[in-house]
């Protein structure tokens, strides 16, 4: 009989204590952990395989799913691009050259979990300034434009 292929499987490893399990991944060993407190949520993805192992499949593992799920983000991504993104960054961006002079774009200098560095493009929402890669700006600080707070304050 062939092994069935699954994200993880719930191991119990104490026969004395039938509460308490362990998940065993693709990659790792996790920690045991008391069954109560997690079956409720585990039982969406669980199929019983025998007295002590349960088959944990997860929803992404279905090739068919995860097709449904890719076009869904293409589709959803793309119509917030052109029905949304596309009018709005001209707008922010001539509302922020009509606000302050500058560049519409700020590039700031961010570290990549590894250690090395990435550039990340904002909408510029403070006046020029030579601390604006070292200094984090406070609540009231000058440097932070009208349209700036307005942008900060409302996460665009």
């Amino acid at each position: 009989m062939e092994k069935e292929k699954s994200s993880a499987e719930v191991v119990n490893v104490y026969p004395k204590a039938p509460e308490m399990f362990a998940i065993k991944g693709r990659q790792t060993d996790y920690v045991s952990l008391p069954a109560h407190s997690v079956y409720a949520e585990l039982k969406r993805f669980v199929r019983i395989k025998d007295n002590s192992t349960l088959l944990l499949q997860l929803p992404l593992d279905n090739l068919s799913a995860r097709l449904v799920k890719r076009t869904t983000d293409l589709i959803l991504s793309t119509a917030v691009i052109v029905g949304i993104l596309s009018w709005l960054i001209p707008i922010l961006a001539l509302l922020i050259k009509i606000d302050s002079k500058g560049p519409v774009f700020f590039v700031q200098r961010r570290n990549k979990k590894g250690g090395s560095i990435f550039n990340c493009i904002k909408f510029r929402s403070m006046i020029e300034n030579d601390d604006a890669d070292n200094l984090q700006a406070s609540a009231d600080d000058e440097r932070i434009t009208k349209l700036g707070r307005f942008l900060r304050n409302h996460y665009i």
